[in-house]
């Protein structure tokens, strides 16, 4: 929805830091701007389409600063920072609150009026109204800064899952927030060093964003599901989030029959609010369960005219290469509804200019090329003519879509001693979808586990250490070949945490693969991409109803046999065409390896080079240019490569020349 920024110091802010944030966000809202200043001496003053930089320095102690993309409520009158009427609250606020008409109906029946139709009032409303206990009502993405007069203090809150981004800084005792990370580099004298030990977990594992920690030393995510207050009194500022919602720990009771029809309306109401827009909402389209489901539902609920019945337009990717692209699944969606279709590709010259910008746009590295992918997507949407996307992300973390899962479930039938039910499973999988995932070499993994923890159940935590060592052992090559020492040496000294803890059930793989592990990079990509090109991205699958349900079932419910996401398809009978529903493959946005090889062919002599002070502290010079002349064209081998390019290309543009 839109981009926040905002700097709180007890000996007064700089106010033209304040104007140099926003212009670092205007593309995340180029509907509006404007400023909050605040000082004891006079308030809380808002400014809306207005400069500030005649405004005296070190005269206020909080400023907010928003950049305003117009969904819901298209008036001046919803543009932030959003104050109100007796000057005790101020909030800049980004995302939206999918359930804001009847939070807006609960708070008028207790007296409270509204000047607008959108949604940032009814947020501020409901924090008056029920304090910091108002986010636990909120059904939506948001990250948000509330200045409390009333009890001198600052309110941070980010939703569930982490959808909406917030990010900070604390310099000289300053507090420096913002939507992006660019936000925080605008200001000249915020100039962070890259953080070692996150560069060094993602070019070894190419894990990102599964703690608080960002690739900028001292640049901090605001972790999802948590909020804080910081009093306008503190002498040495800190921020310590803490939680307001977790994950249900007990379980689903019903029949399976119960819990698909219960799916089948918390799916369907999702949808229904998530396209709650006064502008165009298009959709993403890749021919597999979660778009197509998002797609089918919408048809119906426009024909039932629950939604409103405007041109449907869906956008996906289509590489030429066959074995890269779902086109054909797409066409099935296609003539199964009204939508409109419209197909994207690239080629090699677009992903070798376009990188550059999407790593800027991005602000961090990233994992792969499917991000390149998903980037012309949103450009393509925006071209024509929209501003709310809707997206299937979050499905595969809550419904277990990923085959990795098998491999979950084959390793603790394994380790048990459960061999019968762990042969049936992988004969089942072989015969109906393919190579079993899980290879004869984990398979010694997975013996060695069982005997180490059957043999020696006195010693700490067995399978721990023998899954580290492991680890250990694969990160030797190639990747250790391209770095130094040094950086290796970072990552190994830095205590193992939960990554290296093998899971106990798929359950419990779920959780960290939709709190750390997965999602928050997913989700990171996603909001980049989408606002880069000023489009609202929105996620049905993670309406916190539908992942609570979800994460009350049974595995059984999730994967049965060796069906994916089984609870969706049964709920999706009669909506989805039968081609859709019962897929067993799974493709996505993943765009041919050869677009990876060739890009790092055409700059060869400059990547295997290092040109700055971090690439030389990193890189092992000989040992990137052995992997770039390597012929090995692996997909884990492209994984590997396209962590050393990220890299690399990251440096340079932030460190060129230091």
């Amino acid at each position: 929805m839109c981009g926040i920024a905002g700097i709180f110091s007890p000996k007064g802010i700089e106010v033209n830091d304040l104007a140099l944030m926003s212009t670092a966000l205007q593309h995340r809202g180029p509907d509006g701007y404007g400023y909050m200043l605040f000082s004891e001496e006079q308030g809380i003053r808002v400014v809306v389409k207005g400069e500030i930089s005649h405004c005296r320095p070190n005269r206020e102690s909080v400023g907010f600063a928003h950049r305003r993309l117009s969904i819901i409520d298209l008036s001046e009158a919803s543009l932030q920072p959003m104050k109100d009427e007796s000057n005790t609250y101020c909030v800049t606020y980004n995302g939206e609150l999918y359930n804001y008409l009847d939070l807006k109906a609960d708070l008028q029946a207790s007296g409270y009026s509204f000047r607008t139709t959108g949604d940032a009032e009814v947020l501020l409303r409901a924090y008056e109204a029920w304090g910091p206990e108002c986010m636990q009502r909120f059904n939506g993405m948001w990250a948000f800064a509330l200045l409390d007069k009333r009890n001198q203090s600052l309110i941070f809150s980010r939703d569930r899952f982490g959808i909406k981004p917030l990010y900070y800084m604390i310099q000289h005792n300053t507090l420096y927030f913002a939507s992006e990370i660019k936000g925080l580099l605008a200001i000249p004298s915020l100039s962070p060093k890259p953080n070692k030990r996150t560069a060094a977990k993602y070019l070894l594992t190419g894990l990102i964003d599964d703690t608080e920690e960002t690739f900028f030393e001292g640049v901090f995510q605001f972790p999802a599901a948590h909020w804080a207050r910081i009093s306008l009194n503190d002498k040495h500022l800190a921020i310590r989030p803490e939680p307001y919602w977790s994950l249900p720990t007990f379980k689903y009771q019903g029949t399976e029959q119960d819990a698909v029809k219960k799916f089948k309306e918390l799916f369907f109401d999702s949808v229904k609010i998530h396209a709650q827009s006064d502008v165009p909402v298009g959709t993403c389209l890749s021919g597999g369960l979660d778009s197509s489901s998002i797609v089918c539902t919408s048809e119906l609920l426009r024909k039932s005219y629950q939604i409103p019945n405007y041109t449907h337009s869906a956008f996906g990717y289509c590489p030429s290469e066959e074995n890269y692209s779902e086109k054909k699944y797409m066409d099935v969606v296609v003539r199964a509804t009204s939508v409109e279709m419209n197909n994207i590709d690239f080629t090699q010259e677009q992903f070798g200019k376009t990188l550059p910008l999407i790593l800027q746009a991005q602000d961090e590295p990233f994992s792969s090329a499917s991000v390149v992918a998903q980037w012309f997507v949103f450009q393509r949407a925006k071209q024509n003519g929209m501003t709310v996307m809707l997206d299937g992300q979050g499905a595969d973390e809550i419904l277990a879509g990923y085959h990795t899962y098998f491999i979950t479930m084959a390793l603790n039938l394994f380790t048990k001693g459960h061999f019968p039910k762990y042969l049936s499973l992988r004969s089942k999988y072989e015969k109906e979808i393919g190579k079993f995932p899980l290879t004869y070499r984990w398979l010694v993994l997975g013996t060695f586990f069982y005997l180490i923890s059957h043999l020696l159940p006195n010693l700490l935590q067995p399978t721990e250490y023998v899954y580290k060592k492991f680890r250990q052992m694969k990160s030797m090559t190639p990747e250790k070949l391209s770095l130094t020492r040094e950086l290796v040496s970072q990552y190994f000294e830095d205590k193992f945490a939960y990554k290296y803890k093998r899971l106990n059930s798929l359950g419990e793989e779920l959780r960290a693969h939709l709190q750390s592990t997965s999602l928050p990079g997913l989700l990171r990509y996603e909001d980049r991409n989408s606002m880069a090109h000023s489009i609202e991205a929105r996620v049905p699958f993670l309406d916190y109803r539908l992942v609570e349900f979800l994460f009350t079932l049974p595995d059984d419910l999730k994967i049965k046999g060796v069906t994916t996401k089984y609870i969706l398809r049964e709920a999706m009978e009669g909506i989805l065409p039968e081609t859709i529903r019962n897929r067993k493959d799974k493709i996505g946005f993943k765009p041919n390896p050869d677009l990876t090889f060739a890009f790092v062919r055409g700059c060869m002599d400059s990547l295997r080079g290092n040109d700055t002070e971090y690439e030389k502290l990193w890189f092992e010079e000989k040992g990137v240019e052995k992997i770039i002349k390597s012929q090995n064209r692996s997909v884990s081998f492209e994984f590997l490569l396209w962590r050393i390019l990220n890299m690399k290309l990251w440096i340079r543009q932030h460190w060129n020349g230091r």
